[in-house]
């Protein structure tokens, strides 16, 4: 378990590990599969069919809606190669609610697509299925599950989540999902069970939302890891992704703040430092962090530079009843140039004490 308290800001490239896409990757894959191309009987001789049968499904009669909405949805295709990730081309089209509106479906229905083919899925209707780990490769979420389990009896299994919060901007379910499964087969507990531990005990915020919760003994109404939804239901749970807009709106932005301030340890895993998820993370009221692990893989050492510039207003200014100087706030920051299972792994002990 983690002795101090403990904030892991979680990006695509952590998720990236266990074979989600990057931002990129997913703008490319969604514009491509928003090429539609109507004609006789208004069918569709291309782009994605489980989309556009949803959308049908929605507005049923009502064909000027079908089409306004399948004209977004070329906007989204044909303007891709000028934007980062589709939330970024969703927000600089904040005043078109139909952009937002397809541009959330579509991340649902991909997103859970990815999960069903990572390499953590479990077939959530086999009772009897395990999770099962490639033996050439752990990701991240290894060392982390066992940094967590250290030093925790089963007896004392709700006490796992002390001093440990998470803010993930990924749509997706990994962790709550892998951590459910660890903790099942770690501790030999019903996997409903642990699924309901994670869910009562871990505070983790997805600023930007997520493709649903996953279902819980108390609540089965949530979606499973990786399933295959359509319809109305598929425009449901789309509604729980936020754009940069939305999530501003709901306040959101204070419950992240206040996580980053009460921490004493702050750990950036696959996180891009955008500007506009750093302005979510600073907190406005000082903060208590002392020391920052990063990872930073195939960052340039000038983009390495700004990133631990961007990252002082996280540190306490003061240690010991010190001003901290330039050269004193570098070594409280742990900041390396490698995957996320590698930064884990070497400062495992560290991270734990």
């Amino acid at each position: 378990m983690f002795n101090t308290k403990t904030l892991f800001v979680i990006g695509a490239g952590a998720s990236y590990e266990v074979g989600l896409p990057l931002g990129d990757t997913l703008l490319e894959t969604i514009a491509g599969d928003l090429d539609y191309r109507i004609e006789h009987f208004n069918r569709p001789t291309s782009g994605n069919r489980v989309l556009f049968n949803a959308w049908m499904q929605h507005y049923g009669d009502n064909n000027v809606g079908m089409n306004a909405v399948i004209d977004a949805a070329r906007k989204i295709h044909h303007a891709h190669g000028f934007a980062n990730s589709i939330d970024q081309f969703i927000d600089t089209h904040h005043t078109d609610e139909l952009v937002a509106f397809c541009g959330k479906c579509a991340i649902t229905l991909f997103i859970l697509e990815e999960e069903r083919k990572s390499d953590i899925y479990v077939d959530s209707d086999d009772r009897n299925a395990r999770l099962k780990l490639k033996k050439e490769f752990e990701p991240w979420f290894v060392p982390f599950s066992k940094m967590l389990f250290e030093g925790v009896r089963v007896d004392r299994i709700d006490t796992l989540f002390d001093n440990l919060s998470i803010v993930c901007f990924n749509y997706d379910r990994c962790i709550e999902h892998f951590l459910a499964y660890s903790i099942s087969q770690h501790y030999q507990v019903n996997i409903g069970d642990a699924r309901q531990l994670v869910y009562e005990k871990l505070k983790i915020i997805h600023p930007y939302g997520q493709v649903g919760d996953l279902p819980i003994p108390n609540n089965r109404h949530g979606v499973n890891f990786g399933e295959a939804i359509g319809g109305e239901r598929l425009i449901e749970v789309s509604s729980m992704i936020n754009t940069f807009t939305e999530q501003r709106d709901e306040g959101k932005m204070d419950a992240v703040k206040a996580e980053v301030s009460n921490a004493e340890t702050v750990v950036f895993l696959g996180f891009g430092f955008l500007p506009d998820n750093m302005e979510i993370l600073i907190p406005n009221n000082g903060s208590k962090v002392d020391r920052i692990f990063a990872t930073v893989f195939k960052e340039s050492a000038p983009n390495q530079e700004n990133i631990r510039k961007a990252m002082r207003p996280f540190l306490s200014p003061r240690k010991g009843g010190q001003t901290m100087s330039f050269d004193m706030v570098r070594q409280r920051q742990y900041i390396e140039n490698e995957e996320c299972w590698k930064i884990l792994s070497t400062y495992r002990r560290a991270l734990s004490q």
